[in-house]
C-alpha cells in the first residue's frame, strides 16, 4: 500500500493546492519538490484529519466506523500473555494466531464466505498461547537455528 506521501508526490502541483482548498489548509509558499511533504504533514496534523473525518456526509461516516481491527480486549489478552509467557512469546503467539486466522478466513471463502466476516481475533490469540506455552521453547530455538 502506498503511503499518503508517496500518492501527493506523484500528483500535479495545482491538485495538490485544490487538496488543500479542500481541507481548508494554508499551504506555505514552498518550493513544488517540498509542497507534498508540508501538505502532506498538514494532512496528518493534530485535529486535521478528525475534522475531515466528521465532515463525511453520515453514511460514509458510518461505513468507517464498522472498519475494525484490533480491539482493546486483544491488546489487554496480548498484555496478559505476555506477562505470562515473557515478552520474547509475544511475537511467536502472534504469529500463530495469525496463521490460525489466516486458515480460517480461508476456510470460510471456500464456504462461500465474501471475505468481510468479523471474527474474534481472541479466540485465536488464546489457543496460540497455548501452543507457545507447550512448545514455544523448541520453535524459538527452531528458528534461531536457521
Amino acid at each position: 500500500m502506498r503511503t499518503l506521501l508517496q500518492t501527493l508526490q506523484d500528483q500535479d502541483i495545482g491538485f495538490l493546492r485544490v487538496v488543500a482548498e479542500q481541507w481548508g489548509l494554508e499551504v506555505p509558499q514552498v518550493s513544488p519538490r517540498e509542497l507534498p511533504l508540508s501538505l502532506g504533514r498538514l494532512m496528518l496534523s493534530e485535529g486535521a484529519f478528525e475534522e475531515q473525518v466528521e465532515g463525511l456526509p453520515p453514511e460514509t461516516h458510518h461505513a468507517l466506523d464498522r472498519i475494525e481491527g484490533m480491539g482493546g480486549g486483544d491488546v489487554k489478552l496480548m498484555a496478559m500473555i505476555g506477562a505470562f509467557l515473557g515478552w520474547q512469546m509475544v511475537f511467536p503467539v502472534l504469529f500463530i494466531a495469525s496463521l490460525f486466522g489466516s486458515m480460517y478466513g480461508l476456510f470460510l471463502i471456500t464456504r462461500g464466505g465474501t471475505g468481510t466476516t468479523a471474527v474474534a481475533f481472541g479466540s485465536f490469540l488464546a489457543p496460540s498461547a497455548i501452543v507457545v506455552l507447550l512448545v514455544g521453547q523448541r520453535l524459538w530455538s527452531l528458528y534461531l537455528g536457521l
